[in-house]
């Protein structure tokens, strides 16, 4: 009970209900006596490994991007599930971190306690310092994974939790949430027939990004001893080489040779297949980090991967010398605008789809007209 008292005191307030249309307040204001109840539920739930169809039924609320608003693509879908489930997962994902969290590599940042884009950030940073004194060069891909999270078969995670040796009643446990995913779409008041979703993560789920923070976890390890690495320094005397740095989905692979990135990234696509992800090379950027301007031929899935002087990860614009010193900027208008729309990084929504919503353009794009406005006053003074 104490657990749930806890988890219930920490969800956010304001959010939308699910299909049973129970929210945050209610659960807030349950007493005494309906928090027993609700502990009755939640331990039978983990004593079978069963839960209420409820739980297992997201609403998806399509949100319009911009375009042909007659063309599906330019919807983002976003998945509304059960408060209750949610609740019920909070506390799973607390007993299944304590057994994995010692088991993730260094290298995954992402959805980590004591972790940060900004830990993340000043790692990358520190490795581009590191080769500006050497006079040496770093070769650098900015990987774009379609639709990762949806992407990953249940197989391959039930495999990755038994062999992290999580307890098998906790895999009973999150088995259970898996099973008979459906969901339908709902606009307008209007609403489509339920669907059975078999494969990927469930969207909107607390478990969610831990989930696949294992799956990625499995690519780097499988991936360690064959990647080729760029040495950043030295800890307690003892050499650190990187070959990545992964926050969630976000990845960066790099190398100190264009042809060990090129061999960085075969190895990196051939472990993403045996996952049923998929890399975007339309999407996917290279960069070298370079006094010289070097042109590199980097080619995944026959298809040449166009190579920018400049890239925004996590939402820092990092440029081909080495230059990050608009992140701050970055980073504080970013988390001010997700305060107020009352979204963290654990929502997986990504900065752009952010400020679209909100109809901001960035400080720094707005600052920069400001002074081209300047400039022209000044002109015209003269």
């Amino acid at each position: 009970m104490e657990e749930l008292r806890k988890t219930i005191k920490y969800i956010k307030k304001g959010k939308s209900a699910g299909h049973d249309k129970i929210n945050a307040e209610m659960l807030k204001n349950l007493g005494a006596r309906g928090t027993e109840m609700l502990t009755k539920i939640f331990n039978k739930a983990w004593t079978t490994g069963k839960v209420p169809e409820d739980w297992k039924l997201g609403i998806i609320i399509p949100l319009f991007k911009k375009g042909d608003s007659r063309d599906c693509s330019n919807y983002r879908g976003i998945t509304i599930l059960s408060v209750v489930s949610k609740v019920y997962e909070h506390i799973m994902e607390a007993r299944l971190r304590t057994q994995i969290e010692e088991q993730l590599a260094d290298t995954q940042s992402g959805f980590r306690k004591g972790r940060s884009v900004q830990d993340h950030i000043f790692s990358i940073k520190q490795m581009i310092e590191k080769s500006k004194m050497q006079n040496s060069e770093i070769y650098m891909a900015f990987l774009d994974l379609e639709k990762a999270f949806d992407r990953v078969p249940r197989s391959v995670i039930w495999k990755s939790l038994t062999q992290r040796k999580v307890s098998a009643k906790l895999i009973e446990g999150i088995k259970g949430l898996y099973e008979n995913n459906k969901s339908y779409v709902r606009k307008n008041n209007r609403q489509s027939t339920t669907f059975e979703i078999s494969e990927g993560l469930r969207q909107g789920g607390v478990l969610s990004p831990i989930l696949f923070l294992l799956i990625m976890d499995d690519i780097i390890k499988a991936t360690a001893t064959r990647t080729k690495k760029v040495h950043i320094g030295t800890n307690k005397l003892i050499p650190v080489n990187v070959s990545e740095c992964a926050f969630a989905d976000d990845v960066m692979i790099c190398a100190a040779k264009e042809k060990d990135l090129q061999d960085n990234l075969r190895i990196w696509e051939e472990e993403l297949t045996k996952r049923n992800m998929i890399i975007n090379t339309n999407k996917t950027k290279v960069m070298v980090i370079s006094k010289e301007n070097k042109n590199i031929n980097i080619v995944i899935n026959q298809n040449k991967i166009e190579q920018v002087e400049a890239f925004k990860y996590l939402g820092v614009l990092i440029d081909r010398e080495g230059n990050t010193m608009k992140s701050k900027i970055q980073a504080t208008d970013m988390k001010y605008l997700r305060r107020v729309k009352g979204i963290t990084r654990m929502d997986r929504i990504r900065n752009e789809a952010v400020r679209e919503e909100l109809e901001i353009e960035s400080i720094i794009d707005m600052t920069e007209k400001q002074k081209l406005k300047w400039f022209g006053h000044i002109c015209r003074m003269d």
